[in-house]
């Protein structure tokens, strides 16, 4: 059985990707921010999904440790992360501060960066691994906040560059991006 994490679970596309992963009887570890919504997601899938179903908001310090220490704790190994996290959070603000672009930062990249380096390292993948990371066309296009432009941007240069690290080793990264049509 295929087991898949995807954070970013509560809403948009990590919902519906959770939802469909469960019909497919995989395992998925499914991460959200939002504890009501979380517990609406745990009430649609299989019984089996449900003890994987975490609220936690990792921009918390406390609560990313927690994911981290959870991830490192576990003998069995994923076949997919589906990096589904992050948002503008209403920052919109084109004179952006410093600690409101660390925040955006921290939740749309870092906190997938060091996902996959716990993973990664501590070799809790198959061999066949595969690491997706969703974007926005906005990253490109910047036609959303400038915070939030920019850090879709990072992202995209973080997921082209472990790409051609990760091909060497025969891991597949990937990067999409969604927007409206």
């Amino acid at each position: 059985m295929k087991r898949i994490l995807i954070t970013g679970a509560t809403s948009g596309l990590g919902l519906m990707l959770c939802r469909y992963f469960d019909l497919k009887k995989y395992e998925v570890i499914s991460i959200g921010r939002n504890k009501k919504k979380l517990s609406s997601l745990k009430k649609e899938i299989s019984i089996y999904n449900r003890k994987n179903a975490f609220a936690l908001d990792l921009s918390l310090k406390k609560n990313y440790n927690k994911l981290l220490r959870y991830l490192k704790s576990k003998t069995k190994k994923l076949d997919v992360i589906i990096h589904c996290m992050g948002g503008g959070f209403g920052l919109h603000n084109p004179l952006i501060s410093k600690n409101d672009l660390n925040f955006l930062f921290d939740i749309n990249v870092s906190n997938a960066v060091g996902i996959n380096k716990v993973i990664l390292e501590n070799k809790n993948y198959n061999k066949e691994l595969k690491i997706i990371h969703i974007s926005s066309v906005a990253s490109i296009e910047a036609t959303a906040s400038v915070g939030y432009s920019m850090v879709k941007a990072s992202l995209n240069a973080y997921a082209k560059t472990l790409s051609k690290s990760l091909i060497k080793k025969k891991y597949l990264c990937t990067l999409y991006f969604v927007g409206s049509i």
